[in-house]
């Protein structure tokens, strides 16, 4: 068993989310968010603020809260508008 499971709740990589879609346990991208910025949180809190790895997932997070507000945004104006795809 990693180190990191004693500092993080529920460890999660990203061979895990690929076998957890794989498997049908992650089903909506709800879910797939949730557990790519689960790895990120937890990336950040097991790593030291000075370390590399503890910057990109910083960075990271960032930018995938950024896509999905953009894609919320989106999704919000084209189901308001009547568009369909």
């Amino acid at each position: 068993m990693c180190v990191c499971v004693s500092v993080c709740r529920r460890p999660i990589d990203l061979l895990t989310v690929k076998k957890n879609i794989e498997l049908g346990v992650t089903r909506t991208t709800a879910e797939f968010q949730r557990d790519v910025m689960l790895m990120f949180v937890n990336s950040i809190m097991y790593n030291k603020s000075s370390h590399f790895v503890h910057k990109m997932a910083q960075q990271m997070q960032q930018e995938g809260l950024q896509h999905v507000q953009v894609s919320q945004h989106y999704l919000h104006n084209h189901i308001m508008s009547g568009n369909s795809c």
